[in-house]
């Protein structure tokens, strides 16, 4: 009980102590610190500081190159450059067969709960065939019947195809326009060859 009564009137105490040199007096400033003897440590750092700045060599900027004057307004430009790199990889290369069914059908044949695939062709010939279980295991299709798998897959492959074709001509063109006419005909007639079956 004491500690605390002597906790109180020293608190108590140090407004009076503040008040006692009156209101408006500053705070009494702390004593100055004697540099009358050095810290070793710090003059050994110094030193270590000093010995390896003289080590390093000082930067020197490098010269203009020949026959470039430096630009007026100081602005210095790099030379251009191309970075190539590999593509991200398509959806398309990164599914799995199924996958891509799934998504050939999403984007050929509208959803699954739409006209083509929710209602005309909800239930195909082959979708049943493959239900029989005996039969269901032999490779057959009924009566000319398709999956919507099938249809979405022959639409995507001749996209596909399409899409390769129109790349080779550009390359064609390109061939032309770079001085190159006779081995663009020979590629033309090579893309015409190969498409045509």
């Amino acid at each position: 009980m004491t500690a605390l009564r002597f906790a109180l009137i020293v608190a108590c105490g140090l407004p009076a102590a503040a008040w006692a040199d009156g209101p408006g007096s500053p705070p009494a400033a702390p004593p100055a610190k004697s540099d009358a003897s050095p810290n070793p440590e710090s003059a050994a750092a110094s030193d270590i500081a000093a010995a390896l700045a003289a080590a390093v060599p000082k930067y020197k900027p490098p010269p203009a190159a020949a026959g470039k004057a430096a630009p007026a307004t100081g602005v210095i430009r790099m030379p251009t450059f191309l970075v190539r790199e590999p593509k991200l990889p398509t959806p398309e290369e990164v599914l799995s067969r199924k996958g891509v069914e799934s998504l050939a059908m999403d984007r050929y044949l509208g959803s699954p709960d739409g006209l083509d695939r929710g209602v005309l062709n909800h239930v195909t010939l082959g979708q049943l065939w493959t239900k029989i279980p005996v039969l269901g295991h032999v490779a057959f299709v009924p009566f000319g019947s398709i999956s919507d798998e099938d249809r979405a897959m022959e639409l995507y492959e001749q996209d596909q195809r399409l899409e390769e074709k129109a790349d080779l001509t550009e390359l064609v063109s390109l061939m032309k326009k770079s001085g190159d006419p006779a081995g663009g005909d020979q590629l033309k007639r090579v893309i015409d060859d190969t498409f045509s079956k």
